[in-house]
């Protein structure tokens, strides 16, 4: 939801299967957000015009933070369970806000990571899909299904092929083709829950990645099999 979740998220998530000590030309976050590669996480849109959360100003940027920033709580630690908490409570689009909320987890010997969120109304007088994407990536495959948007690409020789995939309900969110940003185009998944005013709107999904790197050497049959990881997830309430 901001660039800062990437922080978080290498410890949290790391190129999936490679060992603690695993060094990688691209860093160990696979999970990016926002305006770091694309579309990436959740977003909103209204009469064409696509609306991203706000970015966090990072500890090395040395400049005053944004009027508008998420704010990030570790809710656990430990091997069993990691949880983080992304919450921004004004999120500007155009004249309209709204309260944004979300929770990322991972479990012990899981390779996906579950996304809950919550938006809420501020002021809001327009009507809005929610949705969550993936960024395309260079020399793609696509093995996109019922519930999974995924691919396979590659960003640079150096770091070599890397599968991303997405995987949601079927009956909260339908797969809706094709979402061009100003970075590149990403392959989204729309919520059936419209975001519309005095109507809050509650969702989750799934995220998921491998590196060939790691030692898998067909990334997008190995994401469909991580797939059921992510349909045997527990919910917490």
């Amino acid at each position: 939801v901001c660039s800062s979740e990437l922080v978080l998220n290498n410890a949290l998530v790391g190129y999936l299967s490679a060992g603690a000590s695993t060094t990688s030309p691209a860093g160990r976050d696979i999970f990016h957000i926002g305006d770091t590669l694309g579309l990436g996480g959740l977003f909103l849109r209204s009469a064409g015009t696509v609306f991203r959360p706000p970015m966090n100003t990072p500890d090395y940027a040395h400049r005053p933070a944004q009027q508008e920033e998420p704010t990030y709580r570790v809710l656990a630690t430990g091997p069993v369970r990691a949880v983080i908490e992304a919450s921004i409570d004004h999120w500007t689009l155009g004249k309209d806000a709204v309260k944004l909320d979300a929770i990322y987890s991972i479990a012990a010997n899981s390779e996906v990571v579950e996304c809950q969120f919550r938006i809420l109304p501020v002021s809001l007088s327009h009507t809005y899909d929610v949705g969550a994407g993936i960024r395309h990536l260079p020399n793609m495959q696509m093995d996109n299904a019922t519930g999974r948007l995924a691919l396979e690409g590659e960003q640079s020789p150096s770091i070599g092929p890397l599968g991303l995939a997405l995987y949601f309900d079927p009956e909260e969110a339908v797969d809706a083709g094709t979402l061009k940003t100003h970075e590149a185009d990403n392959s989204i998944a729309i919520f059936k829950t419209r975001l519309e005013p005095g109507h809050a709107v509650t969702g989750h999904y799934w995220m998921a990645a491998d590196w060939s790197g790691s030692g898998i050497h067909n990334l997008l049959a190995h994401l469909a099999e991580v797939e059921q990881q992510a349909h045997a997830s527990v919910a917490i309430g």
